[in-house]
């Protein structure tokens, strides 16, 4: 008597798995039905879903159903035969794979070539899908695409319009000091006058700025000691400060920024931060009791920490620090419009001790660069603002004569789908093992 077996019948139930999910993806499948196949059991010819057109576009899918999908440290796994892996690695073109569990619709898949592109597939057969970034679904269409873009000669697929919402690196500026005053002095430059200051206040306040001929701006009142004794007091008058914020003249606009500079600088030295004359930027100075030092700020509802300098241990001599990481920014204060807003770039400064610069600090700031994506870098940004936000607390005094608010947010009618953009790099480059990254962005989000 001739039979099917429950093999077949579980086979042809994965084939139609993939059918359904690749016609709601918007393209076609095309299976082989050949009772004589070496390794793919259909096509799916790649459509263009905004414009409907079709490129002869065509990726080739092997369909491995299974009963039940293996799991190994909570990934779903699947060994593949040593003369499979060898037809799918070779040829020109890509071919997918899906490993599904049809009963469950539940399928997972791997552009195989890509995986096994920096393995050793003599040696490890092994395919580990991610639960999640591999789950074969409707979503997977914009990679799959990605792929037809990548392999397919001169072919060009329209990304779906995907609205996005965008995070900027700027910070609003929503509170100014109402008055500022003006003098004249006899100082030659911004420099003289500092040295001058400096003569009668060690530690002079810095919301101040020279400019326009021999004047001192400042929100300080000039009239008053230690600014008296270097600025002519019959010449103080003041100047309204949200004029001055909206002044075409671009050398009054020069001058309130860098009052805003001084400003900043107050706040950041609040924070017991030094300046790195090097990079231009902020970064954290060590502990007073110890180098690694954890900064606590009040995040949205309850008070934080983060690492802001941290250690690092010598590979070769486990028992030596190789180097210090500082947290670190560099600011620029922008107008757009009738609004300020202060720009934040985070980065990073390495030293060899808490201090002297480490003689490879180029090599670890381009390593880290190269590992950071985009969700630790926001996480920098969200962690400055919340900390440069007004509290209404009566243990909060805010900062007189600035004052911050929110991120700009940006609209954009069509998105990036990023984990498209992930799966077609070619190389993706390994953590280096001198970085740390584990308590990164610790507690920016806690409620």
């Amino acid at each position: 008597m001739k039979r099917i077996t429950d093999a077949q019948i579980l086979g042809e139930m994965g084939v139609n798995l993939i059918q359904k999910v690749v016609l709601k993806m918007g393209f076609t499948w095309h299976p082989s039905n050949q009772p004589v196949e070496a390794g793919i059991d259909g096509w799916v010819e790649l459509r263009d879903d905004v414009t409907g057109e079709v490129k002869n576009c065509w990726i080739p899918v092997q369909s491995k159903a299974v009963s039940e999908i293996t799991e190994a440290k909570g990934a779903p796994t699947y060994y593949c035969k040593p003369a499979d892996l060898q037809y799918w690695l070779e040829g020109s073109t890509p071919v997918i794979l899906v490993v599904s569990v049809p009963e469950d619709e539940i399928a997972y898949w791997v552009n195989v070539k890509d995986y096994f592109r920096d393995k050793d597939s003599k040696n490890d057969k092994t395919i580990r899908f991610d639960p999640i970034e591999d789950r074969l679904n409707e979503s997977s269409a914009q990679q799959w695409k990605a792929i037809g873009n990548r392999h397919g000669a001169g072919t060009y697929f329209t990304p779906s319009p995907t609205p996005e919402k965008l995070m900027s690196n700027l910070i609003r500026v929503d509170r100014i000091g109402e008055t500022i005053f003006t003098a004249e002095t006899d100082c030659e430059s911004g420099k003289d006058f500092r040295e001058k200051l400096k003569e009668v206040e060690p530690y002079p306040p810095r919301e101040w700025a020279y400019g326009n001929g021999k004047r001192v701006y400042s929100y300080h009142d000039l009239s008053n000691e230690p600014w008296s004794l270097v600025c002519n007091v019959t010449t103080v008058t003041t100047i309204d400060a949200d004029a001055m914020a909206s002044s075409t003249d671009p050398k009054l606009r020069s001058v309130f920024v860098q009052i805003l500079n001084g400003c900043f600088n107050e706040i950041t030295n609040s924070w017991r931060l030094r300046w790195d004359s090097e990079q231009e930027c902020h970064y954290f100075k060590p502990h007073s009791r110890d180098i690694i030092r954890d900064f606590y700020y009040r995040s949205r509802k309850k008070k934080t920490q983060r690492a802001v300098v941290s250690k690092q241990m010598n590979k070769a001599e486990p028992t030596r620090v190789a180097y210090y990481r500082h947290n670190a920014f560099s600011h620029r204060f922008l107008r757009f419009d009738d609004s300020w807003f202060l720009m934040i770039e985070p980065t990073y400064v390495f030293t060899s001790d808490g201090v002297a610069p480490d003689p490879y600090r180029q090599e670890h700031l381009s390593g880290i660069k190269n590992l950071e994506k985009d969700a630790a870098v926001s996480g920098a940004i969200v962690m400055y603002t919340e900390m440069l936000k007004d509290r209404d607390s009566l243990l909060d005094d805010p900062y007189l004569f600035l004052g911050f608010g929110s991120i700009e947010w940006a609209e954009c009618p069509v998105g990036i789908d990023d984990k498209a953009w992930t799966r077609i790099k070619s190389s993706v480059p390994e953590e280096p093992d001198d970085i740390d990254l584990s308590n990164f962005g610790a507690g920016l989000f806690d409620e």
